[in-house]
């Protein structure tokens, strides 16, 4: 009898153990996770994987922390050092007085990797922001936004609304079953087993298994089956999709993004509240909607002008030949513009008509400066600006 036994554990056991362990996503059953879109879509989720979406939030290693080697750090006064070090597989924000270890603090998530990144430590379910960031494009360490050069401070606890825009998912505990959000957006503490770092490819798409099933069942299926093609939606539910995270974060919330599909409405889960200028930080869309071409075009979206799963080009010219497929014809009788060729004006569209301004909404100073410096973003509100100050569009 117990020999018996034995074998039928055996053979259990020779078919269970080929089996790849099933997929768990803290999110719900409905969820597939990214891997799987690698089995049709390789390139895309190669090319995606680089891009500051995907890098929103990231896990705190040493090859996601930027910054690392040569000089890093801030130094707050009064023999207060905190430097960034690499410890072996970790990376740490250790703190000196005067020149002696105090405490070392373990990165365990870090946000953003375009223009600049910050980090944040674990502690009692939340995560704290750390007192030093790196600008990229300064390549200079400095003091965290928002931070005062007063002494290091590690008791600032990022709001579980963040991770709304900057992560897949962040909730007390993980989902059980496919469902409403309330109970898990409740309480404050985020559970990390529940955590989806980045904005990953179900966040814009939404929930794939039933998408990836059906696939793999029937490989030579021509369109796609469970998935809602961005193509078919109309202008205004394609912008919901991005203004969901573009839109601020001083308008009122309804429910969570995390529940938000591609056709779903916006105004379901925020409602933008007007205003005459909005800040150039995080307000993308709430600031396009203000432009007069955008209000006349009636088809304007955002991937008009931006690869959703790329990164924004580097290359002025890139965007202005944009422009010209609307904006054919245009000449310029007074001012600079005037005097330039076609060739060099087209690099000037965004230059000129979307110009780069400092955020109210986040200073920040360098290591060895003593005076704050500002972070400088494209304003989206698309007008006629004055060439010296560039402060607001002329009517």
């Amino acid at each position: 009898m117990k020999k018996w036994w034995l074998f039928s554990i055996a053979v259990a056991c020779a078919f269970s153990c080929n089996r790849e362990p099933e997929y768990y996503d803290p999110r719900g059953p409905e969820f597939a996770g990214s891997a799987s879109c690698v089995e049709c879509h390789a390139d895309i989720h190669q090319h995606y994987t680089q891009t500051a979406h995907w890098l929103a939030t990231a896990p705190g290693d040493p090859g996601q922390v930027l910054g690392l080697g040569g000089k890093t750090g801030f130094d707050f006064g009064n023999g207060t050092v905190v430097k960034v070090e690499q410890r072996g597989d970790s990376v740490y924000h250790v703190v000196y007085q005067n020149r002696v270890e105090k405490k070392a603090y373990p990165v365990a998530v870090v946000f953003g990797s375009r223009h600049a990144q910050t980090a944040a430590y674990w502690r009692d379910h939340n995560t704290y922001e750390l007192p030093v960031s790196y600008y990229k494009d300064a390549r200079a360490w400095g003091m965290s936004p928002g931070f005062e050069p007063v002494g290091a401070y590690f008791d600032r606890k990022i709001p579980k609304d963040c991770y709304t825009c900057h992560a897949s998912f962040a909730a007390a505990h993980p989902r059980t079953g496919a469902g409403g959000f309330a109970d898990y957006d409740a309480q404050d503490f985020i559970d990390p087993q529940a955590l989806v770092l980045g904005i990953d490819c179900e966040r814009c798409h939404g929930p794939a298994k039933q998408h990836v099933e059906a696939h793999r069942e029937h490989p030579n299926l021509k369109s796609a089956r469970f998935m809602t093609s961005f193509a078919s939606l109309t202008p205004k539910q394609q912008n919901d999709a991005c203004a969901i995270c573009h839109s601020g974060v001083d308008g009122a919330r309804v429910k969570t993004p995390f529940d938000f599909r591609p056709g779903d409405v916006l105004e379901d889960y925020y409602r933008i509240i007007p205003k005459e200028k909005y800040d150039v930080h995080g307000n993308q869309y709430a600031a396009l909607s203000k432009s007069a071409c955008f209000q006349g075009s009636g088809k304007m979206t955002c991937v008009s002008c931006h690869d959703p799963h790329g990164d924004s080009s580097h290359d002025p010219a890139f965007f202005g030949n944009t422009c010209l497929q609307c904006h054919t014809g245009v000449t310029h009788k007074t001012g600079r513009a005037a005097s330039l060729d076609a060739k060099r004006l087209v690099a000037q569209c965004v230059a000129c008509h979307m110009p780069k301004e400092a955020s109210s909404a986040i200073t920040f100073r360098l290591d060895g400066h003593t005076k704050p410096s500002d972070y400088r973003l494209a304003n989206h509100t698309i007008g006629i600006y004055p060439v010296k100050t560039n402060s607001a569009p002329k009517p």
